[in-house]
């Protein structure tokens, strides 16, 4: 039976090759040897209590049991979402400091104030889209508006008298209030507040006509805020009464927010790799979809750390047109 040989240079070629392929499928394991060995902070940019928030903190839950190690949500708002999201991009690159990147902070933003300081996109590396949300009009219960047509009678009869909440300049709450106005042809008083909760809590007080708020959910489901209308492009299945604001005659009013994980700028490939995954998993989890749904947000179909880079790019020059057009502008 004839042996099976090698001539010498095929033979130590084909060494070569052995050598570097598992040289090059070690990396991957040795760069995110350990990791993570220590908790892991996750910095959203917005006040306790809103949508944001909400959101992080359920994410944040199942991620640490996925990666046995404890997700801290960090909050740092202030200067609409720049102040923390600064903070990140100035963390080691290490994994072990992530930011909630928000439609806010890394696609508005930058188009409505003047000194920006970050680029939303190079100062980050992109890892994992998580959630996208509707905004929704909502008012007290005991507000007299039981449809969208009475508020809108109203605010035309007394121009400059309503007036609206939004998480602060260039939230989403922001640019929906500067559609709704634009578009419709009212005079309506912008009323920023430091994030989502204490907006919430501005409109819960009677301290505000409404709010075109994301993370309204609980508080219309408990009977709290009543619904007048969607700003989706069909109706909502956590509320199918509602109607869009398409169907009311509105169809420019279609907007909400969208929310990402994302490290500093330099985070290594294995770590990112390795995050994307295990936030992909996470977020296909139909109890955590419940849970999200239950706050009005829909999970993200699961993206790779490219796809989520050029979803934010896009994200990024589609806002520029929107805040010129509505004239979102900081006040």
């Amino acid at each position: 039976m004839p042996r099976l040989c090698f001539h010498a240079p095929l033979r130590h070629g084909w060494l070569r090759f052995c050598l570097l392929a598992l040289l090059f499928l070690s990396a991957p394991l040795a760069a995110r040897a350990g990791y993570p060995d220590r908790p892991v902070t996750l910095i959203v940019p917005w006040s306790a209590g809103g949508p944001a928030d909400a959101a992080a903190r359920l994410i944040a839950r199942d991620l640490s049991q996925s990666i046995g190690q404890s997700v801290v949500v960090e909050n740092k708002p202030g200067a609409g979402g720049n102040i923390g999201t600064l903070q990140a991009t100035r963390a080691a690159p290490d994994g072990y400091t992530l930011l909630l990147a928000t439609s806010s902070t890394n696609a508005i933003n930058p188009w409505l104030m003047k000194a920006q300081p970050f680029k939303p996109v190079d100062d980050l590396t992109p890892v994992a889209l998580v959630t996208s949300n509707s905004n929704i009009l909502v008012v007290r219960a005991d507000s007299p508006y039981a449809s969208l047509d009475a508020l809108l009678r109203d605010a035309r009869r007394r121009p400059g008298a309503l007036n609206y909440a939004s998480g602060g300049i260039g939230s989403s709450q922001h640019v929906a209030g500067s559609m709704f106005t634009q578009q419709l042809g009212l005079d309506i008083v912008h009323v920023p507040y430091n994030g989502g909760g204490p907006a919430g809590n501005a409109l819960l007080a009677g301290e505000v006509s409404f709010a075109l708020d994301t993370g309204t959910i609980a508080f219309i489901k408990s009977g709290r805020l009543k619904a007048l209308a969607v700003a989706a492009a069909q109706r909502l299945p956590m509320l199918p009464e509602v109607p869009t604001f398409t169907e009311l005659g509105y169809p420019g009013m279609v907007t909400g927010a969208w929310y990402a994980i994302a490290g500093p700028a330099g985070l290594p490939q294995p770590v990112t790799d390795y995050l994307n995954e295990k936030i992909n998993a996470v977020m296909a989890s139909p109890d955590l979809k419940a849970r999200l749904g239950e706050l009005g947000a829909v999970a993200a179909s699961p993206m790779a750390p490219a796809q989520v880079l050029d979803f934010m790019q896009a994200e990024l020059e589609r806002y520029k047109s929107v805040v010129a057009q509505f004239g979102a502008v900081a006040q």
